[in-house]
């Protein structure tokens, strides 16, 4: 939770031992209208999804690392990678055994 003078008053995270403060006009943004969405970057390798919505004393922002959505991407980046070069094995060692076998026909 934020107060109206955009200083945290209760949260559970922390970015070295202090509240993460929503970047600057994302207040502003809740409340002309109504919410705010986004993605943030605190610091370099630290990335949060975050609502701010506003109330009568300031705004309420939830937000999530997405570390793990990240590491998952990755992972099947790297999945999708290692299937790509098996299939292109694969079809390599298919070609060669057809152009041997059509090469012995008379």
């Amino acid at each position: 939770m934020v107060d109206r003078s955009d200083q945290p008053v209760a949260s559970s995270a922390e970015l070295h031992g202090r509240s993460p403060v929503p970047p600057a006009g994302v207040l502003d943004a809740a409340r002309r209208t109504g919410e705010n969405i986004l993605t943030w970057q605190p610091e370099a390798g630290v990335r949060i999804a975050s609502v701010t919505v506003p109330y009568r004393d300031g705004y309420v922002v939830a937000g999530r690392s997405l570390r793990l959505v990240e590491q998952r991407e990755s992972d099947v980046e790297l999945i999708v990678g290692l299937g790509w070069l098996a299939t292109l094995a694969v079809s390599a060692v298919v070609s060669a055994v057809v152009l041997t076998v059509v090469a012995r026909r008379p």
